[in-house]
């Protein structure tokens, strides 16, 4: 009896521990959203923009994950002009600078938006292998599955 009791409670034990989720607080969230539009504002000015994006296409977005201790950014660039038009994201930490997902899509043949490939689509999972993508919804997918980031 006392050995059920025990396989019982350790169970239980178990089942709390493992659906505990460990929740960003708010100053943790506020903190990694001030060093994401830092990385973002930085490399604007890198690229010879300065202040906010007018057209609307280019920014970010920031996810702090407690688990893992990592403050994600996600910096979309975007520019569209009579030779075309091109997509960029990436995925890296705000405060190391690792990269871990990136996606470049450019289409200067003037084809239609579906006859054109990425022309780069890789996500690395921490302590994985990378993973190659093939369309821009795949890389969406798998950025929000591994790093709980999206759109």
């Amino acid at each position: 009896m006392k050995l059920k009791w025990f396989v019982f409670a350790a169970s239980v034990l178990w089942a709390a521990s493992a659906g505990a989720q460990k929740n960003a607080s708010l100053d943790e969230q506020k903190k990694c959203d001030a060093q994401a539009s830092k990385v973002y504002h930085q490399s604007r000015e890198l690229e010879g923009h300065h202040g906010e994006d007018a057209s609307g296409m280019n920014g970010y977005t920031s996810h702090f994950d407690p688990a893992t201790n990592i403050c994600y950014v996600w910096v979309r660039w975007a520019k569209i002009d009579k030779q075309g038009g091109s997509f960029a994201d990436t995925i890296e930490d705000a405060f190391e600078g690792r990269v871990y997902a990136s996606y470049m899509w450019m289409n200067l043949e003037g084809k239609k938006f579906w006859e054109v490939t990425p022309t780069a689509c890789s996500v690395k999972p921490r302590k994985q292998e990378e993973i190659t993508c093939k369309t821009e919804e795949e890389f969406d997918r798998l950025v929000d599955k591994y790093f709980g980031i999206g759109r």
